[in-house]
């Protein structure tokens, strides 16, 4: 960038006056080592390559690989794309709140579906059901 510092496109501080609070943007580097976009990318794809090698390859639970590669991302982000630690750590904790939320959604909704079919006794007829037409014990 042109007559810009270096560190100026890295961390843009817009100064809000609404209700005295301060909001710092984090604008991300795209070529941080040494202007190569190619090292770049393999930086990135390190978290993900933690990830999923240690799961496939050599077995690893999935929570210890999933731990191992969040602290990678972490710490990739703060040393090398050099975002400040308080954004790293609320963007981890963002990341943790959207991917959680989800898969609880889905869990519970299951339980529900499961005990709703334990209840019912999916394998008897309903014979007093609207949809089943008239029987003679249903009568009242």
């Amino acid at each position: 960038m042109d007559g810009i510092p270096d560190r100026a496109h890295r961390l843009v501080v817009l100064s809000l006056k609404t209700n005295e609070f301060n909001v710092s943007t984090f604008i991300q580097i795209t070529d941080p080592l040494r202007g190569s976009l190619a090292l770049a990318a393999i930086c990135a794809a390190l978290p993900r390559l933690l990830l999923f090698v240690p799961l496939g390859v050599f077995r690893v639970k999935a929570a210890k690989a999933a731990i191992a590669a969040l602290v990678l991302s972490i710490l990739l982000a703060i040393f090398v794309w050099q975002m400040p630690w308080e954004q790293a750590f609320g963007a981890a904790a963002a990341g943790a709140g959207y991917g959680v939320f989800p898969i609880l959604w889905i869990l519970v909704n299951a339980l529900w579906v499961y005990k709703l079919t334990v209840a019912t006794r999916p394998g008897s007829t309903p014979q007093c059901s609207p949809y089943a037409g008239w029987s003679p014990h249903c009568a009242g």
